[in-house]
C-alpha cells in the first residue's frame, strides 16, 4: 500500500512539475522599449572649422536588451557614434558630429536610427545649427531683413516622417530691429524662434508634422517687429508629402508589339519599374502578380541598402492580337504602403 501511495505521489509531483515547466517555457522573454525625449536639437551658432556635435540620450524602459543595429547619416559629412547594447533600465547615447568647413548659414542634417524595438524599429535624428559668415549673410532681401535661404521655404517628405529646416532672419540695417512676437500660423509645422543676437539675428526652426496626409501643405509664419518700415515679416512654409513608397513610372504602355509574324520574338521587349523607399532602407517585395498572364516580371534589384527595387517587365509568351489593359500588383513589407499597383496597356499587332 505504501508503495502504491509513493508511486501516486511521484506521478502527481511530476504532473505538477510539468505544468510549472510548461508555464515557464511559455513565459515571454521580454521586449526592449526605447524612450527618447527629443529627436531634434538646435545647436545655435557653431564656429566654422569646428565640429557641430550633439549626443542624444535615450533609455531602455523595456524588459530585454535594446540593440541599436545601425545609425545611418544621410550625408557623408556627418559622423556617428552610439551605444550598441543597452540593458533594461539603462541609458545610452547617439552622438552626431558634422564638419562645418564647407558650410555657411543655416544647416540641417539627419541620421536614420535602426533598433530591435518592435515599436520603434526606425526613427530620425535631426541636428540644426548655423555657421556664421563674416561676409554679408546669404538669402532673400525682404525690406530691412535678409531671410536665408528664403522667406518661401519648401521641401518634400515621405508620409509618416517629418521634414525639418532652419531659416535665419538678419537685420540688414545699422539700427537694431527686434522681433517682438512669432505666430506659427497653422499646425502643419511646429515653429521655434531663437534669438541669436537681440535686434540683429534670429532663427526659425521648422518641423513638419509626421501625421500629415499625402499632398501639399502650406503655412505662413508671422513675425511682428518694431520696425516702422516692416512691422510684420511673413515666412511661407510648404511641404509636399509623398507616399512612403513611390513607383516610377506610374503606368506602363507597350505600343505596337509585333505578334502577327510567326517567327517574331517578343521576349526581348521589356520596360523597367523603379520602386523607391522615401527614407531609410530595408524595402522588400513580398510578391508580384499580374492580371495579364502572358507578362513576365523579374526582380533585378542590386541595391544592398534596400532603398530601391528594380523590376523588369516583359513577355513570357506572345499576347493575342489586340489591346490589353491590366495591372501589376506589388506587395511590399512597408507598413504604410503594403501594396502598389501599376496600370499597364499593351497594343499587340
Amino acid at each position: 500500500m505504501k508503495t502504491k501511495n509513493l508511486i501516486g505521489l511521484t506521478i502527481a509531483f511530476l504532473m505538477l512539475t510539468g505544468i510549472v515547466f510548461g508555464q515557464n517555457t511559455n513565459t515571454s522573454a521580454g521586449s526592449p522599449k526605447l524612450v527618447i525625449k527629443s529627436t531634434e536639437h538646435n545647436l545655435g551658432e557653431v564656429k566654422k572649422g569646428t565640429a557641430a556635435a550633439y549626443s542624444y540620450v535615450f533609455k531602455n524602459e523595456g524588459t530585454a536588451d535594446l540593440v541599436i543595429t545601425r545609425v545611418a547619416p544621410t550625408c557623408g559629412c556627418t559622423a556617428s557614434d552610439f551605444t550598441k547594447v543597452v540593458p533594461p533600465g539603462q541609458e545610452g547615447k547617439i552622438t552626431l558630429s558634422v564638419g562645418t568647413e564647407g558650410y555657411a548659414g543655416p544647416v540641417s542634417k539627419n541620421a536614420e536610427v535602426y533598433t530591435n524595438d518592435p515599436q520603434k524599429p526606425q526613427f530620425t535624428l535631426v541636428i540644426n545649427f548655423i555657421v556664421p559668415n563674416d561676409m554679408t549673410p546669404q538669402g532673400k532681401i525682404v525690406g530691412p531683413f535678409i531671410v536665408g535661404p528664403t522667406n518661401q521655404w519648401s521641401t518634400r517628405s515621405p508620409r509618416g516622417l517629418s521634414a525639418n529646416g532652419l531659416i535665419t532672419v538678419y537685420n540688414n540695417t545699422a539700427e537694431p530691429i527686434k522681433i517682438t512676437q512669432m505666430t506659427p500660423g497653422g499646425e502643419a509645422f511646429s515653429v521655434k524662434l531663437q534669438t541669436l543676437e537681440e535686434g540683429k539675428r534670429y532663427s526659425l526652426e521648422v518641423l513638419s508634422s509626421p501625421t500629415l496626409p499625402t499632398g501639399n501643405h502650406t503655412q505662413t509664419v508671422r513675425l511682428a517687429t518694431d520696425s516702422k518700415q516692416m512691422p510684420e515679416l511673413t515666412v511661407d512654409l510648404q511641404v509636399i508629402i509623398a507616399p512612403a513608397v513611390t513607383v516610377n513610372p506610374a503606368n506602363l504602355v507597350f505600343e505596337n508589339v509585333p505578334v502577327s509574324d510567326p517567327e517574331g520574338d517578343v521576349t526581348y521587349l521589356s520596360k523597367f519599374v523603379w520602386i523607391k523607399l522615401g527614407r531609410g532602407d530595408g524595402l522588400e517585395v513580398k510578391s508580384i502578380t499580374s492580371t495579364l498572364p502572358f507578362l513576365k516580371i523579374q526582380n533585378e534589384s542590386n541595391d544592398p541598402s534596400g532603398r530601391t527595387i528594380v523590376l523588369r517587365v516583359g513577355f513570357g509568351e506572345k499576347p493575342p492580337v489586340g489591346t490589353h489593359t491590366g495591372k501589376i500588383k506589388i506587395e511590399t513589407n512597408n507598413s504604410d504602403v503594403k501594396e502598389v499597383e501599376v496600370p499597364i496597356k499593351i497594343v499587340a499587332k
